[in-house]
């Protein structure tokens, strides 16, 4: 694509970094959130500011007000009663190893 576009301003664009977003705006730089968002949208951010670099308001309001920790919650709580609901994909706690690691019993063990 580079080859194609060469040194365009679209092609500065498409290869604009998480880092240079976030060095080019205070208010994302100093957000508790930046590590979650990265500034949110490109396209979100340039439709209401000509700042490429500008941030994502929708993405500033999802976490600034809390839904980013309810939709954790809730989503925490869905995992949980499901697990609970299905005891065969968690990982028995007496043997070795974590529950992340695949069981060989399980509905893939022939893959």
């Amino acid at each position: 694509m580079r080859e194609i576009l060469g040194d365009t301003p679209f092609m500065s664009r498409c290869a604009t970094t998480i880092g240079q977003v976030r060095d080019g705006n205070d208010e994302c730089r100093t957000s508790p959130w930046v590590d979650k968002c990265n500034g949110g949208c490109r396209a979100a951010a340039i439709a209401k500011s000509p700042n490429f670099c500008a941030p994502d308001r929708s993405s500033c309001l999802f976490f600034r007000h809390g839904w980013y920790n309810r939709f954790k919650a809730v989503g925490q709580e869905a995992l949980d009663a499901y697990l609970a609901a299905h005891p065969e994909l968690v990982a028995d706690s007496g043997t070795s190893g974590s529950k992340d690691q695949a069981d060989d019993t399980g509905p893939f063990s022939n893959c």
